[in-house]
């Protein structure tokens, strides 16, 4: 069974997260969310690497069961 990722944010390092995530074998990762406070980024994103699930805000991401624990935070240092 496969890691269900989850991404938040959609900074330059989350295209990386992607890129890595896709370097490995398709049954061991997946990547099926992504959220962004800005829904339509998430959407965007989301299209752009087919990615099944977009979220406007990080907490329906956390909430999500499909996700599981892995979550990659991306977002800058505030």
């Amino acid at each position: 069974m496969a890691t269900k990722w989850g991404i938040i944010s959609t900074g330059r390092i989350s295209f990386d997260f992607v890129a890595a995530i896709r370097s490995l074998p398709q049954e061991e990762h997946a990547l099926v969310a992504v959220a962004a406070r800005d829904i339509n980024r998430a959407k965007e994103f989301a299209e752009e690497h087919g990615i099944r699930k977009a979220y406007g805000d990080y907490l329906s991401l956390a909430q999500d069961a499909d996700v599981g624990e892995s979550v990659i935070e991306s977002l800058p240092e505030l």
